[in-house]
């Protein structure tokens, strides 16, 4: 079959909106789901997840994990001036999902 001879309706209604597919290949990519209050590691330091979703100041899909032992974070939970957890002064800090290590149960 020729370029031609597509059917131009067929075309369009194959065109993904950019929007969903980045977020379908976001989960498709990293098969771990994550709950609040699930334990996790980030670079072998254990930390407990206390948010999960959109955020005012990037795009995409965040999680907010608060470090157990000691500030390794860059902040309490909230980013420039919005609160989307609580936490000690750099014990928090978002990050994307594929970075986590969620802890055996």
């Amino acid at each position: 079959m020729t370029t031609s001879e597509y059917d131009t309706t067929m075309i369009a209604s194959s065109i993904i909106d950019d929007d969903v597919f980045t977020k379908s290949m976001e989960s498709s990519m990293h098969s771990v789901t994550f709950h609040i209050g699930d334990k996790v590691y980030y670079h072998n330091h254990l930390a407990i997840v206390r948010f999960i979703g959109k955020t005012a100041f990037a795009e995409g899909i965040w999680i907010g994990i608060e470090f157990v032992s000691r500030p390794l974070g860059k902040n309490d939970g909230s980013v420039n001036g919005y609160v989307y957890f609580q936490s000690k002064q750099n014990h928090g800090l978002f990050i994307r999902p594929n970075r986590l290590t969620l802890t055996k149960k």
